[in-house]
């Protein structure tokens, strides 16, 4: 049985918050909004609108999760600003959290990383930029290991995940290909 948003957050929230300190940000856990907790961290090619755009029609134009997972807004939101640095051009947040009805819409896997607001869908401005800046940022990463990464590959997207609860109850880091990517580029 999966667990709810809240209940992971209960369980498995402190993990963001030293995710966080390793990539030396600290949080204002105080912050009434999103963008008050967000804005302090410093990040400079993203903001929490686009964060939060919904890309559905029937839905509401933006998906805020709940304050709990809010620490997660902000270890991804460090990470993709990296990704964007080291692709050297233009990177698009698709997707961060979704509610049940609206993974559903968008058909996303039952067990999805985004119920949890612990993952990002990252659209890069092509193959080369988005293999770059994965090699740069999340290679090393992937081999520290601290960060219980989920990383899916497509030619020119990256999900980009850490500390989902699948991942943790797996015990290992996952990692697969979308059929965007050919078959010969390794992951």
């Amino acid at each position: 049985m999966k667990p709810t948003l809240e209940e992971y957050w209960r369980t498995d929230g402190h993990l963001w918050i030293d995710a966080a300190l390793l990539l030396g940000v600290t949080v204002d856990l105080g912050a009434r909004t999103l963008k008050d907790y967000v804005s302090p961290v410093g990040v400079r090619y993203f903001t929490v609108s686009e964060l939060t755009d919904a890309h559905v029609a029937g839905f509401p134009s933006k998906l805020v999760p709940p304050p709990c997972a809010w620490p997660a807004a902000v270890v991804l939101l460090v990470l993709a600003d990296r990704l964007r640095e080291a692709a050297g051009g233009p990177v698009k947040i698709r997707n961060w959290w979704r509610p049940e009805a609206y993974n559903k819409a968008v058909k996303g896997a039952a067990g999805s990383d985004h119920l949890w607001a612990c993952a990002l869908d990252l659209d890069f401005p092509g193959f080369w930029a988005r293999r770059r800046a994965q090699r740069e940022v999340l290679a090393p990463l992937w081999r520290d290991g601290r960060y219980k990464l989920s990383i899916g590959v497509g030619y020119k997207t990256l999900h980009v995940g850490c500390f989902a609860p699948e991942t943790l109850r797996l015990g290992v880091q996952r990692q697969w290909r979308y059929g965007s990517l050919p078959r010969e580029e390794g992951l």
